[in-house]
């Protein structure tokens, strides 16, 4: 029997969501949670605290490295006699590329330093695993290294993947080529490569453009949880891990964020609900409560449309930006598109649709790693518990969690600095 969605589509790391700003919860709820979860939570300098308990992410992480690692080496020992034969090892093959990247860049978003061309060669990074072999003792790779390598298994693996997926194309639970594109647009954002990005997310939305209008798509159940699973917007499918500090029950949105959604905004409705007056997001890409964190064809859009304004095309920016948009909006005679006086006038309108667009989709977090290098998109945090403020200024060293302890004691590598 085959193991459809686990362990390579699930329990992404999570832990920049939760320092990412988009929430708050009570000082009762606060008190209630993990040490991890009030650490993340007001951003303290040692997350893990006193009596560390092995949290799951990193080592869940690397488990899959490893996992993708043991298939790589696996599959170079099979030689393919017939053309379906070498179908299905190019996709096993491009799979295990594709996750070994997809991991590798999920670690680097809240363990190593954000991208930056003018200090990568000489940042720490994290492990770069490209063995099973468990002799072979993990040292901290630059991050210029750590993300060439991403970007080389994307590539490869963008080269073995088909189009559409042989098996288990209901579910998308598989990576494709669409995926892998996807994959190195969102990598090249990251880096603040505009012109890279644009490349790959016009050539995942050549692929799959689909896009849902959510005037058209009905509840599919009961209750809140609406947004249907596997959607046509879905590229590929990913669980992120799970914390209770985030679960609707727990977590209140930002209310001014909360009121930037337009009355005529069918996200408003469809995906938050109001508690006692306060907002709750209660619906994303998984039907239910659980994060989504995979690839899905509205991040595609708002990619080519940031980095289209980016490089000067406000015109071909806008169109992205209104083509989504037009599938957002109340179909009740409102909608005007959206307009621009410049290129850097559509970027900042682009950047507030992506913002509540990918809400608690783990993309926020990253998102304030690289913006916060421009004054202009710079952010400052701020949280209140028990009556004491905290705040995370942009680039702080914060923003770079530690490396947990049993790691650091197992293989001497040196810590992130706080």
């Amino acid at each position: 029997m085959r193991n459809t969605s686990a362990p390579f589509n699930t329990s992404t790391i999570v832990l920049g969501e939760i320092g990412a700003g988009d929430f708050y919860v009570s000082n009762s709820i606060w008190a209630s949670k993990t040490t991890l979860e009030r650490n993340l939570y007001i951003w303290t300098s040692d997350i893990f605290g006193q009596g560390y308990v092995d949290d799951p992410a990193w080592g869940y992480a690397y488990n899959n490295i490893l996992y993708s690692n043991v298939i790589l080496e696996g599959i170079e020992k099979i030689k393919p006699l017939t053309n379906s034969e070498q179908i299905e090892w190019n996709q096993v093959k491009g799979s295990a590329l594709f996750f070994r990247a997809y991991r590798h860049f999920d670690v680097a978003q809240v363990f190593c330093k954000p991208y930056n061309n003018s200090t990568a060669n000489s940042d720490a990074g994290i492990p770069l695993r490209l063995t099973s072999y468990y002799s072979v003792v993990s040292t901290r790779a630059s991050v210029e290294n750590i993300y060439s390598q991403i970007l080389s298994d994307l590539k490869t693996a963008a080269a073995l993947l088909p189009v559409d997926k042989p098996i288990d194309i209901k579910y998308k639970l598989r990576p494709t080529k669409t995926a892998a594109y996807g994959m190195l647009a969102r990598v090249y954002l990251s880096m603040r490569k505009y012109d890279s990005s644009l490349f790959y997310a016009d050539k995942a939305l050549q692929l799959h453009n689909k896009l849902m209008d959510y005037n058209l798509s009905p509840p599919i159940l009961s209750g809140v949880f609406r947004m249907p699973r596997f959607n046509d917007e879905v590229i590929l499918n990913m669980t992120a891990g799970s914390y209770l500090i985030l679960a609707p029950s727990q977590s209140i949105v930002d209310s001014n964020f909360y009121r930037s959604y337009n009355v005529n905004d069918k996200r408003q409705s469809l995906f938050y609900l109001l508690s006692g007056g306060a907002p709750r997001l209660v619906n994303s890409y998984l039907q239910n409560g659980d994060l989504f964190s995979g690839l899905a064809t509205d991040e595609m859009y708002l990619i080519r449309a940031e980095c289209s304004a980016r490089l000067g095309n406000k015109d071909a920016a806008l169109t992205d930006l209104n083509t989504l948009m037009v599938k957002r909006w109340s179909n009740n005679g409102t909608w005007t598109p959206f307009t621009a006086t410049d290129a850097n006038n559509a970027l900042q309108i682009i950047l507030n649709e992506r913002r509540k667009e990918l809400v608690f989709r783990c993309l926020r977090w990253t998102d304030l790693r690289r913006l916060n290098m421009e004054s202009q998109f710079a952010t400052t945090l701020i949280r209140v518990i028990n009556g004491q403020t905290y705040t995370l200024p942009p680039n702080s060293p914060l923003y770079t969690l530690p490396i947990p302890p049993d790691v650091i004691i197992l293989t001497g590598m040196e810590q992130n600095p706080r």
